[in-house]
């Protein structure tokens, strides 16, 4: 049954047959002599580092209070904004005007374009010109509103996360008690 093994020379993997075993041949990759050895694969041993007991059932009770404190947040943000119709609206309205804002880029550049080669054609270069530079400005205003709903969708999205925060925030408690001592 063939099996492999590395040259100690050249670090070659060598493919050879369990009959070989022992036997001296040169190695194909550098050349020199080497004794034919099926090696077992070799794991490195594991650390093993003793547990603190009452460290890690602290830490455990930590981390269970954090999971479900995180868990109770998830859920609340979920059911605030997936609920919430008003800020279906607001998103849609963002992203209706994003949708409007490129059709008009296009439509104004689409304009100015054939324009410009309309005049090129009938080779009025004073007026092709300038309706070629006005594409800039279309262009400018278009990726400058985009970046302003982009900004303004983000800003609206932190509001909303910070609400949901505040509401899933456990109400602090005044004791009767407390106001006493403090008068």
């Amino acid at each position: 049954m063939p099996f492999r093994f590395q040259c100690p020379h050249c670090h070659n993997s060598i493919a050879a047959d369990e009959g070989w075993i022992g036997m001296e041949a040169n190695c194909p990759s550098c050349g020199r002599k080497i004794i034919i050895e099926k090696r077992e694969k070799q794991t490195a041993p594991i650390k093993l580092i003793p547990v603190q007991e009452d460290r890690t059932n602290h830490q455990a009770i930590q981390a269970e209070d954090h999971f479900e404190q995180k868990n109770a947040l998830i859920d609340a943000r979920n059911h605030s904004l997936i609920d919430s119709k008003e800020d279906e609206f607001v998103l849609r309205s963002l992203n209706g005007f994003k949708l409007i804002n490129n059709i008009v880029t296009w439509i104004l550049c689409i304009i100015l374009f054939v324009g410009a080669l309309t005049a090129f054609m009938n080779r009025r270069y004073a007026v092709a010109i300038p309706l070629l530079i006005a594409i800039l400005p279309v262009y400018y205003y278009w990726l400058l509103f985009n970046l302003f709903l982009s900004w303004l969708r983000g800003i609206y999205r932190n509001i909303m996360w910070l609400r949901v925060i505040s509401q899933s925030m456990p109400v602090p408690k005044v004791s009767t008690e407390t106001t006493k001592q403090e008068n």
